[in-house]
């Protein structure tokens, strides 16, 4: 139940987002068109993402060494290279990185 790896705990600080959109999802299914329920489905991962970023960032900034989870492999490619907190995520790390040096 209780864990000290920081990417499950960022995981689980999100889970609600996930659950709130399968709850959506299954409330709208009968009179939404596939797309719009994909489309729901997508707003949810980015929505997760960013939540995600926003917890390492407030929580574990400091960190050494940096906190490197699975989801930051697909993190441009979901949300694209402007998004502001992909920036600050890095900004962050290099900040990080020349503390450390």
């Amino acid at each position: 139940m209780i864990t000290s790896d920081p990417c499950t705990r960022i995981d689980r600080a999100t889970k609600p987002i996930e659950l709130t959109t399968d709850f959506v999802v299954v409330l709208a299914k009968p009179w939404a068109e596939p797309q719009t329920l994909q489309s729901i489905r997508n707003w949810s991962a980015r929505t997760r993402l960013r939540a995600a970023i926003v917890f390492r960032i407030q929580f574990y900034s400091d960190s050494v060494p940096p906190v490197v989870c699975d989801w930051d492999l697909a993190k441009d490619r979901i949300l694209g290279t402007d998004s502001s907190l992909s920036e600050k995520d890095e900004e962050v790390k290099q900040k990080r990185g020349l503390k450390n040096d």
